[in-house]
């Protein structure tokens, strides 16, 4: 091989393995005068330029007593309206912790990414100890040293750790564009979306969305796509295709939500500003929701991941023809040391067929519901003391029960039942109750933990706020709750009962959070069990948080 032979080669060798033609530069050599070419180069990829890093360690710790109300069984299953002490008595209790933490990565001023992991989120104090399940060095849990990570299927439900949200923002010249798994963000007062996030919140939504905002005028616009659910995909225990990208084998049955938005808003250090300087300040907002689902794979979901490993065909589908239209309104209008807040929805909803076996209809569901809620909060004494009248409304429906979470299983209602679904296939096709979000509380006991949210009720909430210091807060309130439709009460009356919560918020050091709460609950003639005789008698709670906020 000539000298020039052996340059060649080592040459087009490597050109070769990088994916480059060898004739490309054949004819390049035999061009006598070959034409300049501009190389573009590849942009580099940036480098984060700065990271965020927010979070907190929770733990909670609880007793309860008698959230049962001691008004005996349910008819539909036969069980107590609140978990009751295997060994019997009165007094419930336990304790739970989280680890948040909430990362973003931020590339120059205009885009960024975030991320959201849960550790431990729920996770019972005293749970998953060495010995459970048992193993050489530890056959019980009394001759364990401490305990294990929670790992699913062998000692808890749930993996220790879970990636929540993880989604994409940039500002753009026109407006931000945003993609990906995120947090559902919060409207209004929060009765549809929840309140704003807490230390004590159990319920956390994603959403797979790809939203855009951007401003008109004092104003912002915004619209977003939600792909909410799909059904079967080529994903398979076994790995599916040789691609790993997994497809969609049904695009007919995705649910979809369309959102459009239009509000004008004022920051907290705004409005306290023109609140010195005397001025009102208003903000308020609406936007409508548009979800939709034309077929079904009700199989599909019913199977649980088992079902990823089966096969469908047209023959598994069932005509859904859903859609739900939803409109929300709000107001906020801040005039010296008032505070008025306002928030109002209206949601029409219909399930052409509900059925969950194929081949099988059953009658279309409509749904009209109303919710709302009102604050009114003043300032009696200066950056010191605070009073607050709160009310809310949401409509409810006839059949027995109030249909917040229905057990599992449970496919009609009967009179004298707390909870159960609103509708009945052999006449009953509407379900009116509008339900809030679980987020959105009013009070420690009823709604909160034995109901759920709130539904089929209205109720009034006075409450007054005590600041005597920056690092200390005590709240008191009342809560008297009535229902919509007196047929839906356990012992078919209006009255649900009163409530009253007194709570401490305690920030000694930077970065720690303390509190205490207590509750007492009486029960109205509502919750009584009317078939057995048992009148509903009253509940109580103490608790505390204690958290390290960063």
């Amino acid at each position: 091989m000539s000298r020039r032979q052996t340059l060649i080669a080592a040459v087009l060798i490597p050109l070769a393995v990088l994916g480059v033609s060898p004739l490309c530069l054949a004819h390049a050599e035999e061009d006598p005068e070959p034409m300049p070419r501009s190389v573009e180069r590849p942009a580099p990829i940036p480098t984060p330029e700065w990271f965020d890093l927010d979070g907190h360690l929770r733990t909670r710790w609880g007793l309860l007593m008698n959230l049962d109300l001691d008004r005996g069984l349910t008819p539909s299953t036969g069980q107590p309206i609140f978990p009751v002490p295997l060994n019997g008595g009165q007094l419930l209790g336990g304790a739970d912790a989280r680890v948040r933490l909430d990362l973003g990565v931020h590339v120059g001023q205009l885009v960024a990414a975030h991320v959201r992991i849960d550790a431990l989120d729920g996770l019972a104090l005293g749970s998953t100890p060495e010995g459970f399940p048992a193993d050489r060095w530890a056959q019980t849990p009394w001759a364990g040293l401490g305990q294990v990570a929670p790992s699913t299927g062998v000692n808890a439900f749930v993996d220790s750790i879970k990636l929540e949200h993880a989604w994409g923002e940039v500002m753009t010249p026109v407006g931000v564009l945003v993609f990906g798994r995120m947090p559902l963000p919060r409207w209004g007062l929060g009765i549809v979306t929840g309140a704003d996030e807490d230390l004590d919140d159990d319920f956390d939504h994603a959403v797979d969305r790809l939203g855009f905002a951007t401003s008109l005028g004092d104003h912002i616009l915004g619209g977003s796509l939600d792909i909410n659910a799909i059904g079967p995909t080529t994903a398979t225990s076994t790995g599916g295709t040789s691609n790993r990208e997994q497809v969609d084998l049904a695009l007919a049955d995705n649910l979809y939500t369309l959102s459009l938005s239009f509000m004008r808003l004022h920051d907290d250090a705004s409005v306290s500003r023109r609140r010195v300087a005397g001025k009102p300040t208003f903000a308020y907002g609406s936007y409508a929701t548009f979800r939709f689902q034309q077929v079904d794979f009700p199989t599909y979901y019913l199977g649980g991941i088992a079902s990823e490993d089966a096969t469908f065909t047209d023959a598994d589908a069932v005509a859904r023809k859903m859609w739900a239209l939803m409109i929300d309104g709000w107001l906020r209008a801040d005039v010296g040391p008032l505070r008025l807040e306002v928030e109002l929805a209206y949601m029409h909803a219909h399930v052409g067929d509900a059925s969950l076996v194929p081949g099988i209809s059953v009658p279309t569901l409509r749904g009209d519901q109303v919710g709302a809620a009102l604050q009114i909060e003043g300032e009696a004494v200066t950056n010191t003391l605070w009073l607050e009248l709160g009310a809310g409304l949401a409509t409810g429906d006839p059949a027995p029960g109030l249909g917040v979470a229905p057990p599992v299983g449970q496919v009609t209602s009967r009179a004298g039942d707390l909870d159960g679904p609103q509708f009945d296939l052999s006449g009953d096709s509407r379900i009116d109750n509008f339900r809030f979000h679980p987020n959105f509380r009013v009070d420690q006991i009823f709604w909160r933990r034995i109901v759920g949210a709130v539904t089929d009720a209205v109720y009034v909430r006075p409450a007054l706020t005590w600041r005597p210091a920056k690092t200390l807060e005590v709240a008191l309130s009342g809560t008297v709750s009535f229902a919509m439709q007196r047929s839906s009460t356990p012992g078919d009356h209006p009255l649900y009962g009163g409530e009253l919560d007194l709570g401490l918020n305690w920030s000694p050091a930077p970065g720690f959070v303390a509190r205490v709460e207590g509750a007492v609950f009486v029960p109205g003639p509502g919750l009584n069990n009317v078939a057995d005789g048992l009148g509903a008698k009253p509940a109580g709670l103490a608790r505390t948080v204690l958290a390290v906020v960063f």
